[in-house]
């Protein structure tokens, strides 16, 4: 079945899919961005647990 011009003119010019395909890069970034800062605030956050798991420690006493 050969195609027509006009089928193809319509389907160049299709555009329903790029919307989600963008919100899907952004939601990539985002995923990228979250887990940088988890992993750079990774130290500094088990040094205040333990900080605190020290301080209630020595409050049970």
């Amino acid at each position: 079945m050969p195609r027509d011009s006009s089928t193809l003119t319509a389907l160049r010019r299709d555009d329903t899919g790029v919307t989600a395909l963008e919100y899907g890069l952004i939601a990539a970034l985002v995923a990228m961005a979250s887990l940088a800062a988890l992993s750079s605030l990774d130290n500094r956050l088990e040094a205040v647990f333990s900080d605190l798991a020290g301080f209630f420690a020595r409050a049970g006493r």
